[in-house]
This record gives structure tokens, C-alpha cells and sequence, in this order.
């Protein structure tokens, strides 16, 4: 942060983890706007959180310091974020109190309603949490195979493709930028038009097959990808991912299940495997899908997984490489190793291509 402001930004937006606001790496912070987007069990384990408790916990404290607080009403623990935002934002301190969500305001304020009540409050002290909370509203959400729409301040909003995540991260991406006072024309036209290396990245090939390059590594955000995808398929669905090493070992047991219920067929692979055996990881991972389920790969040799993947893909088809997304290399080992999985797909596209012309 230090070097980003000596070279002239002037504005931040981090991504903080459960790790580092249990470690308090973030102490000291006073960030303009906290927002918490959604919440789901992910990073238990012996190095990570040892229970969901301590790891919701530890989310809750992104809250700490801010000057302004956001959350998502249409998450299943709204009302333990609205209680965390509430006692770090006390009413005699400035500052705003807002949830985004989905519906129409009548919707929003019954929802608000409801998570108070579930919160614990009651008579008076409920009438002030009701006026004190702003409601960002996304009306009239629609998806159809390609896209999702929804109107925000009565200005029409579309996104590709048509994934209900795409949909929550913009609408609060839109509600934290008029809770600070930047949200213009340009910004709102900007959101479709936005795009974030590793994420959704996609790659079309000479067949008619689409290559998609996407960071989802646990399973709510592996199974919000595949049921994004899967109506788009005119072919099949084929996935390749891993699980990362010596952490989160019950992604190993969940992400199969996930995948087996999107893919026609799953490639197996290595992510991050660290200290740890890839092979060992890739085999317990095998051992999870169900016996009537064959149709799977395994490989911990993720560069070759990916191009036998590439050369298996036929017109209508779509690969979704998950795990990586944006980062360029393998942690093996305590070494990050090169590792850039578009340069290996445009690689073995190549190499397909000239074995075409042979």
C-alpha cells in the first residue's frame, strides 16, 4: 500500500482474507467502506480456521474501523452481518449503515425486517435499525442463456454471462460507489464492459470449442461457475481443477461432488500442492466421486492434464480450467514455479494447428 500511494493512487480496493483479519495484518486500517459480499464454509483446517465459528468470526472483523459498512442481504448470515456492522458502526460514530440485495424496495425493506427480527431486535431499538440501514435495490433481475439484467436506480444494467454471482458482485460493486459519493455515468456504463484477468477468461478454439479460465478453488465458487456455464454448453462440459496443499483439505471431498454434478467429464489435477505429494492429493481426490461416476481423469502433472484437455474438445464443447485463474505459477515445494495456464492453451492450440497442416 505504502509503494501503490508513493506512485500516485489515490484510491484502493483490497480484498482482505479471514487469514490476515484473524492475524490482524490489517490492524490499523480505516478503510472508507467495508463491504462483505457472502459467506460460506471454506479455509478450516489445522493451518487456517479450526472451526466455521472461528472462520466467521474472523470475517465478521472486516467490519473493525471502517467508516462506512456494506453487506449482502440476500446472504443466508445477513443477520450476523448486520450485527457486526452495527457494533462497529455505533450511532454516535458518522458514517453509513447500507445493504444491497435483490427486489423491489418492498421486498428489501421486508427482508431488512426479517434479519432484524432475527437478529434480536425488537420495538423501538427495531424501528431504529429499520431507518437507519439504506437498501440498494437490483429490480427486475433476469437471466436468459447468455446474460443477466437488472435495474439499478433506474438505469439498466447487463452483464455476460448469466451467473448470479456476476450479478451480486455488481450490484454491490454499484452500491459501494454511491455510498462514497464517486458513482457517475462512465462507472455504471464501465460494469459491462468490466473485466478481471482469471476470472471468466475465455478462450475460443479454430473447432468451435470454448477454453475458460476461471479462479473458482472452493466449492460454492466451483459450483456457482459450473451453473453459470452449464446452460451455455452445446456441447460438453469438461473440468479440470485441483486442490490446493497442506490447507482446506475438505475442499477434496467437496469439490468432486460439485464438479460431478456440472461435468460429462472431469480432468483431475494439481493446484498449489506445496510440501504435499500432488499425486497423493490427486488420488483422495479420485476416491471421492461415486462409483457409478467413471468418467474422470486423474493427472497430477497439471500442464499435461491441461493439454490433453485442449486436444479432447470438440466443436460445442466448454473446458473450464478452475483453480488459477489469474496467477502465474505452481507453489511446490516453497517455490513458485512459472506456470501460466493461457500461454499452455495457446501452446497446444498451436501445436494442434500445425499438426492440422501436416
Amino acid at each position: 500500500m505504502a509503494d501503490a500511494l508513493a506512485k500516485g493512487a489515490t484510491h484502493l480496493v483490497i480484498e482482505l482474507s479471514s487469514q490476515a483479519l484473524a492475524m490482524q495484518r490489517s490492524y490499523g486500517l480505516q478503510p472508507d467502506l467495508a463491504c462483505f459480499l457472502n459467506l460460506s464454509p471454506d479455509h478450516i483446517g489445522a493451518l487456517e480456521h479450526p472451526d466455521f465459528a472461528d472462520y466467521l468470526n474472523s470475517k465478521l472483523k472486516v467490519f473493525k474501523g471502517a467508516k462506512n459498512c456494506l453487506f449482502n442481504l440476500d446472504d443466508p448470515a445477513a443477520a450476523k452481518l448486520l450485527k457486526a456492522a452495527l457494533e462497529a458502526l455505533p450511532k454516535k460514530q458518522a458514517g453509513q449503515l447500507a445493504a444491497f440485495g435483490f427486489g423491489s424496495p418492498q421486498e428489501l425493506e421486508q427482508g431488512l425486517s426479517r434479519i432484524a427480527r432475527e437478529a434480536g431486535f425488537q420495538g423501538a431499538e427495531l424501528e431504529e435499525v429499520l431507518t437507519r440501514v439504506q437498501l440498494y435495490g437490483g429490480e427486475e433481475l433476469k437471466f436468459t442463456s447468455q446474460n443477466l439484467s437488472f435495474i439499478f436506480q433506474q438505469k439498466q444494467i447487463s452483464l455476460e454471462p448469466a451467473a448470479a454471482f456476476l450479478a451480486a458482485n455488481a450490484l454491490a460493486t454499484l452500491a459501494s460507489l454511491d455510498l462514497l459519493g464517486e458513482l457517475n455515468e462512465d462507472l455504471i456504463a464501465a460494469i459491462a464492459k468490466l473485466h478481471v484477468p482469471g476470472r471468466l477468461e475465455k478462450i475460443k478454439t479454430s473447432k468451435g470449442a470454448v477454453i475458460v479460465i476461471d479462479y473458482a478453488h472452493n466449492e460454492l465458487s466451483l459450483e456457482a461457475l459450473l451453473a453459470a456455464l452449464k446452460p451455455q454448453v452445446k456441447g460438453r462440459l469438461l473440468v479440470l481443477f485441483g486442490s490446493v496443499g497442506e490447507k482446506s483439505k475438505e475442499r477434496r471431498r467437496e469439490l468432486p461432488r460439485v464438479a460431478e454434478r456440472y461435468a460429462d467429464f472431469v480432468y483431475v489435477s494439481s493446484d498449489n500442492p506445496g510440501f504435499e505429494d500432488p499425486e497423493k492429493i490427486v488420488q483422495e481426490i479420485g476416491a471421492q466421486f461415486s462409483p457409478d461416476f467413471k468418467n474422470y481423469d486423474l493427472e497430477a502433472d497439471r500442464e499435461l492434464a491441461i493439454r490433453r484437455a485442449v486436444r479432447s474438445l470438440r466443436a460445442g464443447d466448454l473446458l473450464v480450467l478452475a483453480g488459477k485463474g489469474h496467477e502465474k505459477f505452481q507453489l511446490v515445494k516453497g517455490e513458485h514455479l512459472a506456470f501460466d495456464e493461457r500461454a499452455i492453451v495457446e501452446s497446444e492450440l498451436a501445436a494442434i494447428a500445425e499438426d492440422l497442416k501436416a
